[in-house]
């Protein structure tokens, strides 16, 4: 790794921590100024590592955007808008997968998982109406569709080849999708004790083993 690798690691490394002990002291202005460093740092370090996907690099820039939307996110506007632009990072990923990680498995393997995800949006959607909003049911239960077609996509990709960075991947994906839960959970059924430090903890440790598998699994 050239140093300049070694360089972005430690400060983003640094900013990880002094984010999480903002969050853990309830200190909201360093936590929200560290947030917005996060992803830009995860993604120099990345590049600095020999990064080179656009579809990654994209990926991240808009993370970066759905983080600072959130920052608001008790206005349900920028809530929306947040879950939208990580719904895009979602697809930048899923379009990797699909165009250099996946290319040789049959159709019949997509459209019987695509098949499933369909299901469980409609259950999901279903279990969610009662407790709010029907659109607002109808775009979480989407957005979750959407992180289960990238945690199972990753499960094919692990089965595939059953390397250490598709095991990066797919343990990245569950993380994504348990940090998320965990938001939707908080937000619309009941609060969770140190919600916002476990959302991050699984979301930070999500964007680095899925920022790293798929740099390994791109060289």
């Amino acid at each position: 790794m050239e140093p300049l690798f070694y360089v972005f690691m430690s400060i983003f490394a640094a900013v990880v921590i002094a984010h999480l002990c903002f969050i853990l002291f309830k200190v909201k202005l360093g936590a929200d100024i560290t947030k917005g460093f996060l992803m830009p740092l995860l993604l120099a370090t990345l590049l600095a590592a020999g990064l080179r996907n656009g579809w990654i690099i994209t990926g991240l820039v808009f993370a970066t955007l759905g983080d600072l939307a959130l920052l608001g996110q008790k206005k349900k506007e920028f809530f929306y808008l947040g879950i939208g632009l990580f719904s895009i990072m979602n697809i930048c990923y899923t379009v990797t997968l699909f165009s250099h990680l996946l290319v040789d498995v049959s159709l019949w393997t997509y459209t019987l998982l695509l098949l499933l995800i369909v299901i469980i949006v409609i259950v999901s959607g279903a279990f969610i109406f009662p407790r709010y909003a029907k659109k607002a049911a109808f775009i979480m239960a989407s957005y979750m569709g959407l992180l289960l077609v990238n945690l199972l996509f990753n499960g094919v990709y692990l089965i595939k080849v059953g390397t250490l960075p598709s095991i990066m991947l797919f343990i990245g994906s569950i993380l994504f999708l348990t940090s998320d839960s965990m938001i939707g959970y908080d937000r619309f059924i009941a609060p969770l004790s140190y919600n916002r430090f476990f959302v991050m903890l699984t979301y930070i440790s999500a964007q680095i083993l899925l920022g790293l598998g798929f740099l390994y699994a791109l060289m």
